[in-house]
């Protein structure tokens, strides 16, 4: 099954700090994430978050870019999941959670 990184996650509170990424696959639109709390539950509010700006957005998720994003950086981005995670990575906002 095949995923696109939506959102980085830095979490520093609880038992398990770290580094997440919330994922949506490709075909059915599901959104998982890597934290140690969605394993263990299937949900955590990593996943909550990105779900509920998905609803307020109209089904979209609205990105939070560091500065302004070339149109042809975007589309060469949706080309592969690899550059499409690299591109989130060095064009979005981690949260902090």
């Amino acid at each position: 099954m095949s995923s696109h990184l939506l959102q980085v996650f830095l979490s520093y509170r609880g038992n398990n700090p770290g580094i997440f990424e919330v994922l949506v696959s490709k075909e059915d639109n599901e959104l998982t994430c890597t934290c140690p709390g969605f394993n263990v539950k299937g949900d955590c509010k990593h996943v909550q978050t990105v779900e509920t700006r998905i609803g307020n957005n109209g089904g979209i998720y609205p990105f939070k870019f560091l500065g302004t994003v070339k149109e042809n950086d975007l589309k060469a981005a949706m080309e592969t999941e690899i550059l499409f995670r690299e591109f989130v990575i060095k064009n979005t906002k981690i949260e902090v959670i």
